[in-house]
């Protein structure tokens, strides 16, 4: 089972003390745990040197990283579709 760290993340953007060590079954059940950790700060969740996510105290925050995440989901879809265009074969179309 995959160790989790979490971080308090202050008003700064800065971390805020030492990790939360927890080891969990997966992501669900880490998200679930760090959730509880929102306290009027930030919290951020990594599994080894992956950001598993972010969580937010205000709405203004959540919403920000929502826009964020949409434009790059459709940028990157774009970017996609030009090698697509190009001919570049994604991973999965070629034969194991």
């Amino acid at each position: 089972m995959p160790a989790y760290r979490t971080y308090l993340i202050d008003q700064t953007n800065n971390i805020s003390g030492p990790a939360h060590w927890t080891i969990c079954a997966g992501d669900f059940d880490a998200i679930e745990k760090a959730k509880q950790l929102v306290d009027g700060h930030d919290v951020e969740l990594w599994e080894s040197d992956r950001l598993v996510m972010r969580f937010f105290t205000t709405q203004a925050k959540s919403k920000e990283l929502s826009n964020m995440a949409t434009i790059c989901t459709k940028e990157r879809l774009e970017r996609l579709f030009r090698w697509k265009q190009d001919g570049v074969k994604a991973l999965s179309e070629y034969g194991s």
